[in-house]
Formats: structure tokens, C-alpha cells, sequence
């Protein structure tokens, strides 16, 4: 029946913004401040006793002390430990004015300019330790952060593929490349980067919902409802992976596993939108057209403007004989979407068979006049 697209954008549903990839968070796990002998991730490690007091008892000592680079070192590394990030800043430049090629002041530099959302100065310094030690990815990593911040996604993509070139499993590195080839619309790198990060382990349902969006993207039906399914199966009723599996079971022709998606959402949230339209997709495609007129119903009660879903049903009605009710459909696509051919093609033909051939004759020519390609199906005076 030439049924109009009516899965929004034809793209599967986004995940919720508060399960998506924050990069302050990611801030806490990434950065390092390497202070000497220390690699954990929030800089110097506390006392043993995890006392910050004995830290800026440290301090204060050191202050009294001649600035030495071994002092600089010290003091560095403990105001990173505090979190105190002008003083870290302030002995990093000096232990650099003393040592020019010194790594951990570089790095620690870039790092509490980062913390402090400095990103202009946090970006050469970063640029630096890299020059000064060319093997280590994680000034890579934490570069591309900062370019990312700063909208320059094409450097951010070269940080982060230098990052890999150096760590080819390096899971950061992987899955902060793939949601930028996401936001790119690079699809078939998104995949290829999801993919590599399921294959060194990370059976992850976050990663196994990327993957599903990358692989829908790209067409690839079998294996994006593959991919949601585990990640289904890794997080039991999530919404959006069990929506986005219902659209590749959809697109695979597979209606009735598509329906079972969708009525699984929609017995959970009986005014979810998309499962709404869904499940009027596949009772459309099944000829449950009264399934499908009841919830067309209850999706314009609720203020949905959908179109496409509107004019097929007038499709349907016009083809069951129930001309005055697929008239009505056909007008309320048409204020849903005014320039509708295809509904004002339609219209007139409905029209015509009413006996008011005046005003289907100039549906007819508005159709017309807004896609000549439709002529064939005029002169055939069938609905599309």
C-alpha cells in the first residue's frame, strides 16, 4: 500500500540524557596528576592514613623552604593531592621555569587547568607533555577531552586515534572515539571502534547499545537488533533498547516480534509515544485497521501531530469504502503537514468519487504542483 515512513527520522531512539556520556564525570576517571612516584587517577594519593591534614601540614612546611625543583616537585604534587589547583598551577610553573622538559609539571599543569576548566591553557600544555614523552597515550587521551570541550571534534578525533595508535585496546581512548564518530555520523567508524571494545571484553550494555544504534545507522537490521537484544539481556527493561530492537525487527519485516517490543513498552507506559507508533506501524502493515484507528485516536488526543501515520490510515478507510471517514483523515494530514501531495492526490480522489469533481480537480492540480512525479497515479486515479 506505499505506506508513508512513520518511524520518526527513521533513526532509533536516542538514550536518555542522564545515562549518556558526561565528560566532567569522565574528568574524575581519566585525569592524572603525577606527581613522582604517583599514578592515580585524582593526582598525588593522600597520606597513608588518607588525612588531608598531614598533606597541608606538608605544605605549609614546604612554603618555608628555598624553591627548589625537588621542593616544586613536592608541593606540586601535594596540591594536586588537596585538589587545590591556582597552587598547582603556580608551583608547575615554576618547577617548568626551572626544568623546561620536565613531564609530570607539564602534565599536572594540564591537568589542574583542566579541572579548572581552563581548556585554553589546559590544550598546549597537554600539546607539551606529549612532545616530552611521545609513548605515553594518556596526554593523548586527555587532549582529545579538551578539544572536545572546546568543539574541535576533528583534533579531538586525531588525539584520540594517536591514543590508540600507541594503545590499541586502551577501553577510554575506543569508547570516546566511537561517541565522537558518533556525533560525527561517522557510522561505519563508530561501529568499527564499539565493536573492537566488545571483542577485548567489555560486554557492557552501554556498549552493546552503540553498537545497535551504529549498525542501525548504517542499515545493517540483523545485526543492530542483534546488539540491542544484548543489550536487553544485560539490562532487562530498559525502554530505548527495547524500542530501537522493535524498529530492526520492523525494518527486518519481522511484525510480529516487532509488536511484542512495542506492546512490552507499551504495557509498561501506555502513553509512550513511541510504542503508540509502533504498534499503529504494525497493525497498519497487518490490516488491524480498528487496532490502528484506536491508537491514531489516542495519539491525537494526546496533541501528537503525525502526519504520516494520519494519511495511511486515510489509505485504509479509503480502500475498505469508508469514504467520509478517510476524507477526514486526509484533511487532518493536511493540517498536520500543508504541503502534502500525497494526501492532497488522495483527497481529490475521494472527492471525485463523491461526486464533487470541482474541488477534487483542484486537489488534483496543488498535487501536482508540488511533485509532478505523482501524474502517473492521477491519471490512474487510484490512491496511492
Amino acid at each position: 500500500m506505499g505506506l508513508a515512513n512513520v518511524v520518526a527520522a527513521g533513526k532509533p531512539a536516542a538514550r536518555p540524557e542522564e545515562s549518556g556520556f558526561d565528560l566532567d564525570s569522565a574528568l574524575d576517571e581519566i585525569l592524572a596528576g603525577l606527581g613522582p612516584g604517583e599514578t592515580d587517577a585524582d593526582g598525588a594519593e593522600l597520606d597513608d592514613d588518607g588525612n588531608a591534614e598531614g598533606l597541608e601540614r606538608e605544605v605549609a612546611l614546604l612554603a618555608e623552604v628555598p624553591q627548589d625543583a625537588l621542593v616544586c616537585e613536592g608541593m606540586a604534587a601535594a596540591a594536586m593531592a588537596l585538589e587545590d589547583y591556582p597552587s598547582a598551577i603556580r608551583h608547575c610553573r615554576q618547577l617548568i621555569a626551572m626544568k623546561p622538559d620536565h613531564y609530570e609539571a607539564w602534565f599536572n599543569l594540564a591537568v589542574a587547568h583542566h579541572r579548572r576548566k581552563n581548556f585554553d591553557e589546559a590544550e598546549p600544555a597537554y600539546e607539551q607533555a606529549f612532545r616530552l614523552r611521545p609513548d605515553d597515550a594518556r596526554a593523548l587521551l586527555n587532549l582529545g577531552l579538551v578539544r572536545e570541550l572546546r568543539a574541535d571534534n576533528y583534533g579531538a578525533r586525531e588525539a584520540y586515534q594517536g591514543a590508540l595508535a600507541l594503545d590499541p585496546v586502551n577501553d577510554r581512548a575506543l569508547w570516546n572515539l566511537g561517541l565522537l564518530s558518533e556525533r560525527l555520523e561517522a557510522w561505519d567508524d563508530a561501529e568499527a571502534l564499539f565493536q573492537r571494545l566488545v571483542e577485548t571484553g567489555f560486554d557492557n550494555e552501554d556498549v552493546w547499545f552503540r553498537l545497535g544504534t551504529a549498525r542501525y545507522q548504517r542499515e545493517d537490521w540483523p545485526g543492530a537488533a542483534q546488539a540491542f537484544e544484548r543489550s536487553l539481556e544485560l539490562r532487562p527493561d530498559w525502554k530505548e533498547a527495547e524500542l530501537n530492537r522493535g524498529l530492526a525487527m520492523l525494518r527486518l519485516g519481522r511484525l510480529l516480534e516487532a509488536g511484542e517490543a512495542f506492546q512490552r513498552i507499551y504495557s509498561r507506559e501506555p502513553d509512550c509515544r513511541e510504542a503508540i507508533v509502533g504498534l499503529t506501524t504494525v497493525a497498519l502493515e497487518t490490516g488491524a485497521w480498528e487496532k490502528a484507528l484506536v491508537l491514531r485516536r489516542k495519539l491525537a488526543a494526546a496533541g501528537e501531530s503525525l502526519p504520516d501515520v494520519t494519511y495511511n490510515l486515510g489509505v485504509v478507510l479509503e480502500r475498505q469504502g469508508r469514504m467520509e471517514d478517510a476524507l477526514r483523515f486526509y484533511c487532518e494530514a493536511l493540517k498536520e503537514r500543508p504541503r502534502f501531495p500525497e494526501a492532497l492526490l488522495n483527497l481529490g480522489h475521494v472527492l471525485d468519487r463523491m461526486g464533487r469533481r470541482k474541488e477534487a480537480t483542484e486537489c488534483w492540480k496543488r498535487a501536482l504542483g508540488l511533485d509532478a512525479t505523482l501524474a502517473g497515479t492521477y491519471f490512474g486515479g487510484g490512491s496511492k
